[in-house]
């Protein structure tokens, strides 16, 4: 890293982006990229770069701005068209922190760049290098890297340069066109005129005044003329508006008290009617007679089905009071059975609560009780009179010793005899060879170990 610092040409002029997360203090290389530099401190100078953001970030690349719509797209530089590539030898991204005009292909600078996150050898001599961030704003550049991204490698919270202080100029023919306060000033104005235009395209329209026309009768007489046709256009004419001579086709309809009160027409205006007056009148006198039709055919039904009904309610119903009978008993079993599995469910249900509520240690010695419990009751009498036998012997031994040694001593105990190899009385490892076992006095007769 060292070396890749050392082989870096020195830097001439100095620029500060004031973020929202913090300052970048960036110095620049003139004379290996003049073109990109003069762009980029012209820019600054006149306040181009304010309230833009960092429309894309791609974490361990890149982060890059320059944007003043923020799509990624828009863009323009000082000299009114895109600016070749100027790539130096010297210059190379071998480390982070590096400046570069960002392009679409090759030969076309605008306005946008981007800062390296990490060393990007596969950017070397496509994009222009024209500074570095330098000092501890490195930390404030890589705290923007981490940044959160959404879709289309945007941040989700938008990191901003609020704006741009320019410390050190390396060119001093630099004449800015506009500055920053005469650009936020314009910027200011297109936003009221904006406005101003949505509120007035908002407003409801005024009525026409005629009088300042000169041909205001005649257009006072298409408005009147509009206005009668409007209400037919809004609703259609229905045959009781047009036909108001026909009381049948009135829009109160026959009162059925008043039909003798009805008055029939007389020659002279039964020929002034109409033939489809004629033909409608024909047609709803055909409708009215097969209404009547229709109703004396349905009194005719109805009387028919009375006496069937009659006589199915008539009908013996024991066949039906059966199958209620054993619908009955059917449901009373049902709640028998339901009742005892809800007991033995209960029952259940105690059960496991006390062997939950039972220690296992508890549980443990509930079992071995038993078992001990069981091996009593199968003990006998008999046992028991031998353990009281026992225990009265020994205790007679205990109160009288010298009596117990004498009863438990035979009388005719003989002397055991000792041996000489082991010297013990009555080995029983040891035999006698070439004689009788009770010959004490034959020195014939040794005592061996039968080893």
């Amino acid at each position: 890293m060292s070396y890749a610092y050392a082989t870096e040409p020195p830097t001439k002029g100095k620029v500060v982006l004031k973020t929202t997360m913090g300052d970048l203090e960036i110095e620049l290389w003139p004379k290996e990229a003049p073109k990109a530099v003069r762009n980029f401190v012209q820019l600054c100078l006149e306040g181009y770069y304010d309230e833009t953001q960092f429309h894309r970030l791609v974490k361990g690349f890149i982060v890059q701005g320059g944007d003043p719509t923020g799509t990624g797209t828009g863009g323009e530089s000082i000299y009114s068209e895109p600016f070749p590539d100027e790539i130096h030898t010297r210059l190379r991204f071998s480390h982070r922190g590096l400046l570069a005009m960002a392009n679409t292909t090759r030969n076309c600078n605008n306005s946008q760049f981007f800062f390296t996150l990490d060393k990007t050898p596969e950017l070397d001599r496509k994009n222009t290098i024209f500074g570095k961030v330098v000092g501890d704003t490195i930390y404030n550049l890589l705290e923007i890297g981490e940044a959160e991204v959404g879709e289309d490698e945007r941040p989700l919270y938008p990191i901003k340069i609020n704006s741009v202080e320019v410390l050190s100029n390396p060119f001093d023919d630099i004449e800015p066109r506009t500055t920053a306060l005469e650009r936020k000033a314009d910027h200011e104005a297109e936003e009221r005129r904006l406005t101003a235009k949505d509120t007035n395209s908002r407003k409801i329209k005024g009525k026409k005044n005629l009088n300042l026309l000169s041909f205001g009768d005649e257009a006072e007489t298409e408005e009147i003329s509009m206005k009668a046709i409007a209400p037919n256009k809004r609703k259609i004419a229905s045959s009781h508006d047009l036909l108001t001579g026909d009381q049948r086709l009135s829009k109160e309809g026959l009162d059925p008290t008043a039909k003798s009160s009805i008055s029939v027409p007389a020659a002279s205006s039964q020929e002034e009617v109409t033939p489809a007056l004629k033909k409608r009148n024909m047609h709803n006198e055909k409708e009215e007679s097969e209404s009547e039709e229709d109703s004396s055919d349905d009194e005719m039904e109805q009387s028919k089905a009375l006496p069937n009904a009659k006589q199915s309610s008539n009908a013996p119903s024991s066949k039906v009071s059966a199958v209620r009978s054993e619908v009955a008993k059917l449901q009373n079993e049902l709640r028998q059975m339901e009742s005892a599995k809800r007991a033995a469910r209960a029952t259940e249900a105690s059960t496991d609560k006390s062997t939950q509520k039972m220690n296992p240690l508890e549980a443990m010695r509930n079992k071995y009780k038993g078992k001990a419990l069981m091996g009593k009751r199968l003990k006998s009498s008999g046992e028991d009179k031998d353990i009281l036998r026992n225990l009265a012997a020994f205790k007679d031994k205990i109160l009288n010793p010298d009596e117990s040694v004498s009863k438990s001593k035979p009388e005719n105990l003989k002397e055991e005899k000792v041996c000489r190899l082991h010297g013990l009385a009555g080995c029983r490892s040891c035999v006698k060879h070439g004689g009788d076992d009770d010959a004490d006095d034959d020195d014939s007769g040794l005592v061996l170990c039968s080893w």
